[in-house]
């Protein structure tokens, strides 16, 4: 078993009023990725240059605390690990997970530094795939705060984002064996036919 890492910008053109929202999102979904294998998404910030209203975010600053509810049954949540660019926050703290709920909840990061960035990425969180049925992550809650128009300790919304995780299954045992003769059995017909 093995861990893959997938970073994207979660790219959400969601626009109100002429503005765009900030979005909280993941990483592009992972590929080819087989019943049994562990795996990254990586949780980020989009957006975060002005509110739906128009009003600039100069930063995002000030606890925050994030939830998520992931597919039960289909993935296990295995750890948390907050961006480095949070270890400096004494409030950071990687929430509780509730694998037979499908939640993660309390997810904390940074009061410093504020990040003035417009996107960034939050924490990596690795799951397990455990069926090949279709999964879901999705943030359900959000506390923002920062200095909106030099405002400090104003409350940021953002959206919402929802990432679906595809799962091949895992080739049963007999099914390479079943190959590797097939592959076998046209090796020696294509050598007895030069022959």
């Amino acid at each position: 078993m093995f861990t893959r890492t997938f970073t994207v910008a979660a790219v959400l053109a969601l626009a109100t009023a002429a503005h765009a929202v900030p979005v909280l999102g993941f990483g592009a979904a992972a590929q080819n990725i087989a019943v049994g294998d562990s795996f990254e998404l990586v949780l980020q910030g989009s957006g975060f240059d002005s509110t739906a209203g128009g009003l600039v975010i100069n930063n995002l600053s000030g606890g925050q605390q994030i939830n998520l509810l992931f597919s039960v049954g289909a993935l296990e949540l295995l750890g948390i690990t907050i961006d480095p660019r949070w270890t400096f926050a004494a409030a950071n703290k990687p929430g509780t997970v509730n694998n037979a709920a499908g939640t993660l909840t309390g997810l904390a990061f940074g009061t410093f530094p504020a990040t003035a960035d417009d996107s960034f990425d939050i924490a990596r969180i690795t799951f397990r795939a455990l069926s090949t049925t279709p999964a879901t992550v999705v943030v359900t809650a959000a506390n923002l705060a920062g200095r909106v128009n030099n405002v400090a300790g104003t409350r940021i919304a953002a959206d919402f984002a929802t990432r679906t995780v595809s799962v091949s299954p895992v080739p049963e045992p007999h099914s390479w064996a079943l190959l590797a003769a097939g592959l076998g059995w046209l090796a020696l017909r294509s050598r007895s036919r030069r022959g």
